[in-house]
């Protein structure tokens, strides 16, 4: 593929980043610092990979590692902290190349993705954690704005490992890809193992809300 092609679109992400400041060790007495630090970079969107994601959907696995806990670190704030998602995610690569990590809490409820929150599908009520242990996006957001127009349940509440492999269908939603199915948890197919109506319908109302059919836009990038 041209990589100009990317060049050429408008869906990047943008990333910000806000610091302290200079931290006081490299301070010289005297002189006047800023309070804070306000980084702002970006970075095209790899629309292609989407493509396989939508159709296949993603593998998630438990790693040993753990979610930290709210008592430690507030979930509330949007931090560079991932020190411990990367350690679990180099973990379930070594088991799965192309899978990713789900933590769990310390009480072995189902928390977040590196990046992304988690969602299953019962009976046609849609679960998603509580916010104690995640971080509450606003894609998390969305997706209740949209089950409310679908006319489904969607609900907060701790989910077990045991209700992600019963699931009828399973997703993680985030800014990029919006919705994406998930459809192996721990080795073990969710449904059918394919992307489940449900989650499909999010991804095309989504595409109406926003006024972009998010599969063809992510079409148009493979070669």
């Amino acid at each position: 593929m041209n990589p100009w092609v990317f060049y050429m679109t408008p869906d990047i992400n943008i990333h910000q980043n806000v610091t302290r400041g200079i931290w006081w060790y490299f301070r010289e007495e005297g002189k006047t610092y800023r309070p804070s630090t306000v980084v702002i970079d970006c970075c095209l969107i790899r629309l292609n990979q989407f493509v396989r994601l939508y159709e296949e959907g993603v593998h998630l696995i438990t790693p040993s590692i753990r979610q930290i806990p709210p008592q430690c670190l507030d979930m509330k704030m949007k931090h560079r902290s991932r020190m411990h998602f990367a350690l679990a995610d180099l973990e379930v690569k070594a088991l799965d190349p192309e899978a990713s990590c789900l933590l769990l809490d310390l009480d072995g409820n189902v928390a977040e993705t590196w990046g992304s929150n988690f969602w299953v599908i019962k009976n046609d009520v849609l679960i998603t954690p509580k916010t104690k242990n995640i971080l509450e996006g606003v894609s998390r957001a969305t997706v209740f704005e949209l089950a409310e127009k679908l006319g489904l349940k969607a609900i907060e509440d701790d989910l077990q490992t045991h209700q992600v492999y019963n699931a009828d269908e399973a997703f993680q939603t985030a800014s990029s890809y919006c919705v994406c199915p998930v459809t192996k948890f721990n080795g073990v197919n969710i449904g059918n193992g394919k992307a489940g109506p449900i989650t499909k319908k999010l991804l095309d109302v989504w595409g109406d809300l926003v006024g972009v059919n998010l599969m063809e836009r992510a079409s148009r990038h493979t070669t």
